[in-house]
């Protein structure tokens, strides 16, 4: 009984684990990216020398363009996204 009881609780944990490491691998890899964006982001900031509310300014807006951008371009990748020619009615 003590086999089948340790069995079990090595076997089902596992189990799990293979089962759901398929959706949990989509919010690592935002956790990834943001961290990455981050990264790219403060080191501008620190390029650029700015410290306490006007830094956290500056990467938050950094981050949100470098989302905006990404999302750009895979909706023109897809062919879904809306291309402007500058503005010039030709």
């Amino acid at each position: 009984m003590k086999k089948i009881l340790a069995t079990a609780l090595l076997v089902l944990p596992v189990a799990g684990f293979a089962a759901g490491s398929a959706a949990a691998d989509h919010p690592v890899k935002r956790h990834r990216h943001r961290t990455s964006l981050l990264g790219q982001c403060s080191k501008q900031a620190h390029a650029k020398g700015l410290h306490g509310p006007v830094r956290r300014k500056f990467i938050s807006e950094c981050i949100s363009a470098a989302k905006r951008a990404k999302r750009t371009r895979t909706d023109a990748e897809a062919g879904t996204g809306v291309e402007t020619d500058g503005g010039s009615a030709a």
